[in-house]
């Protein structure tokens, strides 16, 4: 709210479902979901990548950035303490393969980078529509 009080005049604020994004086809150039995914049910986030898509111009760029699955010991265990916390959305989330999720929405995967010991990862895709 405070964001949308401060904003400037070309940007507007869209309060709306994820899986109904209330723009027509092709309409934006750019789209992205931050530590989102990962709180939906497998069927909604995929409709939720498929809506982000078909908002997007052909070969508008998407960026997800959500949860990844660790290799180091440690951050495997902090990160199996954090997902008691998470939930069940977040847990069938780390077990799938993200960039493969991108992909079955339509998708070219472009660029993918993880950080902070493997638990957080940045995947760029592009629409595949052209």
């Amino acid at each position: 709210k405070k964001a949308e009080n401060k904003s400037e005049d070309n940007i507007r604020f869209c309060y709306a479902n994820a899986e109904e994004i209330p723009y027509a086809d092709g309409y934006f150039d750019r789209a992205s979901v931050t530590f989102g995914l990962h709180e939906m049910p497998h069927p909604v986030r995929m409709n939720v990548l498929r809506e982000m898509r078909r908002v997007l111009k052909p070969g508008g760029k998407i960026i997800v950035l959500d949860y990844a699955h660790p290799k180091r010991t440690l951050a495997v265990l902090l990160f199996k303490v954090w997902m008691l916390v998470e939930g069940e959305t977040a847990r069938d989330f780390i077990k799938r393969d993200l960039s493969s999720m991108i992909e079955d929405a339509g998708f070219d995967v472009i660029e993918q980078n993880v950080y902070w010991m493997n638990t957080i990862r940045i995947v760029g895709g592009e629409n595949a529509d052209q």
